[in-house]
């Protein structure tokens, strides 16, 4: 993704960084609602796994 850097996120964030850095973040901290439990791993511990595209890079 190769967005113009005029092209800014609510926060004035360039798009790209918005979208590939702070979005992952925002939808990684929305998994922890408050108001419902987190699905849990045999140890007991919650996880949230992060992937990403080699392509990219």
């Amino acid at each position: 993704m190769w967005c113009p850097v005029e092209h800014l996120t609510a926060e004035g964030y360039d798009m790209q960084f918005g979208t590939n850095v702070l979005e992952q973040m925002t939808s990684s901290r929305s998994c922890s609602c408050p108001h419902s439990p987190p699905s849990r791993s045999s140890d007991g511990h919650a996880r949230v796994i992060n992937t990403i595209s080699g392509g990219a890079y």
